[in-house]
């Protein structure tokens, strides 16, 4: 199984104040890794990283990923997982160690038994184009038309730790300007892969994105997550974009704030922003027809 994670996170300026963030988990249910539906919930606002260890919201939607590729696979579960994480700076890895592989191994042990433990082998990468790295080639013919290099160009030395997993990854065509390439850091691996193989599979995915006839700059699993992270938004656009609901609930809970010290208002109107995204969620998309396909298209 191929899966996929994002966060969005809304704006400083347009959004009400303790508007949530959304979380997307996408993952394949397919032998073709052509089929990624979704699970969204809302967190905390501006956090990309729960570390409540009380909170099951992220380990139930990876324990629903699972039992839908169990239903679509004749009651098989994946012997080998790989989740592609995007959205996450280089401080933040030893958190998704800590906190997002527990809750991916709580949610193994859920599925398995006492009698019969599930444990796949299970790989973490990091997808990210926060950064400024650029390559060009040395070469004219080893270049693009353009001049940028050419698609599926790999660079794992050089500019990148020597004791370290990682790579920047160039599958695409630029259609304009300089090419970008994505930085695929492996925060865990069980599946001990080479690093060739993981460099393999990433670039084929890469090709596996619907909207496109060719390759993506991001691991497909991921896009899609990020593309169900927008649908999410959504949900929230009056929140998101300080509409009349969001106002209003900025103006009550200031009312309602004026006798309390200024942390105790603002933690106050939060709440009350928190409660209403609540109901303009509604619960997400649960009817059994969309629920368990892709959506968010």
């Amino acid at each position: 199984m191929v899966m996929g994670m994002d966060v969005t996170h809304p704006a400083k300026g347009p959004s009400a104040e303790g508007t949530p963030s959304i979380v997307a988990v996408t993952a394949s249910v397919d032998e073709h890794f052509a089929q990624y539906p979704a699970a969204l919930a809302m967190r905390e606002s501006k956090v990309e990283i729960e570390r409540d260890q009380g909170d099951t919201v992220l380990r139930d939607m990876f324990i629903s990923r699972f039992k839908l590729y169990q239903a679509r696979n004749d009651g098989k579960l994946p012997k080998r997982v790989i989740l592609y994480r995007d959205g996450v700076s280089e401080s933040q890895f030893v958190q998704v160690r800590k906190y997002e592989l527990i809750e991916l191994q709580e949610a193994f042990k859920h599925l398995g038994s006492a009698t019969a433990p599930y444990k796949p082998k299970l790989s973490i990468v990091v997808c990210s184009k926060r950064h400024h790295t650029r390559f060009y080639s040395t070469k004219q013919e080893d270049a693009a038309n353009d001049g940028n290099p050419l698609p599926g160009t790999v660079v794992d030395r050089g500019v990148t730790p020597a004791y370290e997993f990682d790579f920047f990854l160039q599958p695409h065509a630029s259609l304009k300007g300089t090419s970008k390439p994505t930085h695929y850091f492996v925060v865990h691996d069980e599946n001990r892969f080479k690093a060739d193989e993981l460099q393999r599979v990433t670039n084929d995915l890469s090709y596996m994105f619907a909207r496109a006839t060719k390759a993506v700059s991001l691991v497909s699993p991921a896009y899609w997550a990020d593309v169900a992270c927008e649908r999410g938004r959504c949900y929230l656009h009056q929140l998101l974009q300080a509409g009349v609901e969001g106002k209003d609930a900025k103006d009550k809970d200031q009312d309602k704030g004026k006798e309390k010290g200024r942390k105790g208002k603002k933690d106050q109107m939060e709440e009350n922003v928190f409660e209403k995204a609540d109901r303009m969620w509604g619960g997400g998309v649960s009817g059994p027809r969309l629920r368990d396909t892709m959506f968010y298209l």
